[in-house]
Formats: structure tokens, C-alpha cells, sequence
């Protein structure tokens, strides 16, 4: 890092342009997703990309070839490798973007890829190596309920159900989890390049691999890489890679035996916090078989009453509050004048006022005072047997014989008193009345004492 920095300030000096290439070191991804290699700089002239042979500067295969003047290249030997189909450039050399793109990943294309970048002004390559690590995703299972039937101590058949898992548990080339270390956290840690992260994650990439080797039932061990760091207190995320596929189970059970008393190697661990042992990530298994009533016909049921109930209680709110209406309505326009309610039928009975003759004076007593006319029932004219229709109406007809009215004279028990006029009857006449409310009949009065 020194000698790079002085020799950059010498360039500088000496008044020649420093050009630097930036690209990510590792990437990770998962199985059917695509991944794009970006190398970065200033305007480029041609660039080269492939897998890289080993620990060399040659590529085995090489992908593509791209040149500012000519275009681009896939190599002709791509058709007979896995990656036929799936690599394109998606960059600009003149823009200085040198982007490779792998589409539809699969575990076999986890290796390390490399490319030959020359930059415009330049005549040698500079060496981008980048690794890929595709792994598996996180299993995700259904779970098929398929109904059953058992037999019950008394011989009666009962519907149960069983939950099957609608996969096998699947098998792993890698593992990503995650561990938590009780360890102080530096803001620095989160940049892969740094050197707090590359020391960090060299100590703690041993104490896995050991941690795997150290169990004789585990031969399946390939390698380790941590892929970040996070604060809290450091939550390390990595990924174990094995020779075989294994089932998710087997490949965290050396883990979670080498860290029963809290430690792993140099390394106090949070309890607890080990990814791969979450019962949320774990391959769920078939529970028990079980007997009687299924939970959604009991829910059914109880739903069904609770509406029922609910539509019983508004009917009733409805025809009560339809009854206080009426009511409020009968008291607040109350009968029509001249009528009475009759006691025995609950029906209005017309009531008719005295009837005097028009234009005929009435004799005045002594003390000026008017005497009453009273009606005389001619009982003559009454049938006693004939039932009165309900809506019939009885009405008085006057009769001004004056011997006949001293003959009947009601008793003296009403207000007048004393009188010496004549008092006015009337006979007692019925007739079906024609409609609801007809306007009242008056007779003819005569009058012989007047005459």
C-alpha cells in the first residue's frame, strides 16, 4: 500500500496521469439469477474476459473479447461449454465500462473470473480477477393436507388429517448462514477490502474450517468464505462449501456442536445466533397425525351462528322501531274533530251538537236566561232487535210538539231549573251512513207552540 501510494505521487511529479481500474473482488449470487462483472476506468481500448486458469494470468475458457475500433467478440469456443447462450457484454469501452453478463446461474459457474483491460494510451493488459460464489436458496416448502381416516376404541370411523411436506428436503452444494461474535464492531469492517475485514475474516474462515474437520462423522468439507460484516456485535454472513451434496441438517450440525459452550476457536459466541439453526430457515417435518372435527368446519359453524344471531337482533330493532313510529304518529295528529274513541271497540263515534231552529227565538226566563232543549226518543220508531251496523250512524230528529215535550220532560236533575219554556225534542232516527265522514244531517224543526 506504501509503495503504491509513492509511486503514484512520483507519477505525479514527473507529470504523467495516473489511471486506476475499479471492480468488485467477490460477488455472490443465487442459483437463476444473472450476474454482472463491472470493471471500471477511463476510456479502454480493448478488453478480454474469461474463467481464469488457476492462480495464472491466462483464461481457460476465454468468453469474450471486446475492441474499441473492431466491436465485440464471443469466443468460438464458448458453443461447447455451459456457458453457450448465457454470456454478453453490456458495457462501453469508450466510456470506460468493461460489463460482462452471466445470466441463469447455476452452482457450477462458482469460480474465479478474470480480465485483460488495456487502457487507451497503454500497450501491456492489467489483471481484474473477480470470484463468484453461486449458491443455493433458501428452501421454501408447502404443505399438502390430505385427509384421513382412523378407527376409534369403539369401533366408530373418525376423519382426521396429516400434513406432508410437499418437496424432500434439499440437497446442498453450499451453505449461507450467519454467526454473531462478541467482538467490538469498526466502522471500516463493512469494506471487504479493508484490512480489519480481510484479517477478521481470515481468523474466523479457520475456526470454521476447524470446526468441520474436528467432526469424524463429517467428510464433506470444501471451503469457507465470509462474505460481510455487520455491527451487533459483529454479525459475520458466510458461506461453507462442500465436496457433495448433503442435506441442510447434516451441514449445520458440526457448527452447532462447536459452539455448545459458547466459543468457537478464539471467538465468544452470542447464543443463539447461529443462521442455519433458525426453526424459520430449517426444513419443516410432518407433524402428528390428528383425529376429530376439522378446525375450518368448527370455524364455519360458529360464523353461520354469529350472523344468524345478528340478523335476528336487527329484525327485531326494525319491527319495534316501526311500532314507536306509528304510536308517536297517532299521538302527535290525535282524532279527527267530533269524534271520540268508543271504549268497546277502540273505533271513533261520531258526536252531534244540540240543534236549534234557525231564525227561531228561544222564550227567555224571568232571569234572562235561555232555557235547554232536550231530544225526546220516540221509542216507537226504535227497533230494539235490529243489530246496529258498525258503521252506522244515530242521529236526533227534532219534534217541537209541545204537549208531547211537557209529557216527557227529562229529569230535573239537569242543569235548568224552574223553567217555564218549551223544551224541543227530537225523535231518534238511524240510517247507514254513506260515508267515512259525512257531513251532519239536521231535520226539520216545527214548532207548534211557535206557530
Amino acid at each position: 500500500m506504501f509503495w503504491h501510494m509513492l509511486l503514484s505521487v512520483i507519477a505525479l511529479v514527473m507529470g504523467e496521469k495516473v489511471l486506476s481500474i475499479s471492480s468488485p473482488s467477490q460477488l455472490t449470487r443465487e442459483v437463476g439469477q444473472d450476474v454482472v462483472f463491472m470493471i471500471n476506468s477511463t476510456a479502454m481500448s480493448e478488453a478480454t474476459w474469461g474463467v481464469r486458469d488457476g492462480d495464472t494470468n491466462y483464461l481457460n475458457p476465454r468468453l469474450y473479447r471486446v475492441l474499441s475500433s473492431f466491436g465485440e467478440f464471443p469466443d468460438t469456443k464458448i458453443n461447447s461449454t455451459s456457458y453457450a447462450g448465457r454470456v454478453s457484454f453490456v458495457g462501453n469501452l469508450s466510456k470506460g465500462h468493461a460489463w460482462f453478463k452471466i445470466s441463469n446461474l447455476n452452482i457450477s459457474d462458482t469460480n474465479q473470473y478474470m480480465a485483460l483491460i488495456m487502457l487507451q494510451g497503454e500497450k501491456s493488459y492489467r489483471y481484474i480477477a473477480t470470484k463468484l460464489d453461486v449458491i443455493q436458496p433458501v428452501p421454501t416448502t408447502a404443505t399438502i393436507t390430505v385427509p384421513t381416516a382412523s378407527s376409534s376404541p369403539t369401533g366408530i370411523i373418525t376423519q382426521g388429517q396429516t400434513a406432508f411436506p410437499s418437496t424432500e428436503p434439499p440437497i446442498l452444494k453450499n451453505l449461507t448462514t450467519s454467526l454473531k461474535v462478541k467482538r467490538e464492531f469498526s466502522k471500516s469492517m463493512e469494506d471487504s477490502n479493508s484490512l480489519s475485514f480481510r484479517n477478521f475474516a481470515k481468523e474466523f474462515q479457520t475456526a470454521i474450517e476447524q470446526a468441520y474437520k474436528n467432526d469424524s462423522n463429517f467428510h464433506y468439507f470444501g471451503s469457507v468464505r465470509v462474505i460481510s460484516l455487520r455491527e451487533g456485535s459483529i454479525n459475520v454472513t458466510f458461506i461453507v462449501f462442500f465436496t457433495s451434496g448433503i442435506k441442510r441438517d447434516s451441514a449445520c450440525a458440526p457448527l452447532e456442536n462447536a459452539i455448545k459452550d459458547g466459543n468457537l476457536g478464539n471467538f465468544e459466541i452470542v447464543p443463539g445466533s447461529l443462521g442455519c439453526s433458525d426453526p424459520k430457515t430449517s426444513t419443516p417435518r410432518p407433524p402428528a397425525s390428528t383425529t376429530g372435527v376439522h378446525p375450518g368446519i368448527i370455524a364455519g359453524v360458529v360464523i353461520v351462528g354469529v350472523l344468524a344471531i345478528a340478523g335476528l337482533v336487527i329484525a327485531i330493532l326494525f319491527v319495534c322501531r316501526k311500532k314507536s313510529s306509528k304510536k308517536a304518529y297517532r299521538s302527535s295528529t290525535g282524532p279527527a274533530p267530533g269524534y271520540e274513541m268508543d271504549a268497546r271497540h277502540g273505533e271513533p263515534e261520531e258526536q252531534y251538537a244540540s240543534v236549534q231552529k234557525p231564525g227561531a227565538s228561544v222564550p227567555k226566563q224571568s232571569g234572562d236566561q235561555s232555557l235547554p232543549q232536550y231530544a225526546v226518543v220516540d221509542k216507537s220508531k226504535k227497533n230494539k232487535n235490529k243489530p246496529r251496523e258498525s258503521d252506522e250512524l244515530v242521529y236526533a230528529v227534532l219534534d217541537h210538539d209541545h204537549n208531547a215535550s211537557m209529557s216527557s220532560r227529562p229529569p230535573s236533575d239537569r242543569r235548568s231549573t224552574g223553567a217555564t219554556g218549551d223544551t224541543v225534542y227530537a225523535d231518534i232516527q238511524s240510517e247507514k251512513k254513506k260515508q267515512r265522514y259525512p257531513p251532519p244531517q239536521y231535520g226539520n224543526i216545527q214548532d207548534n207552540s211557535y206557530a
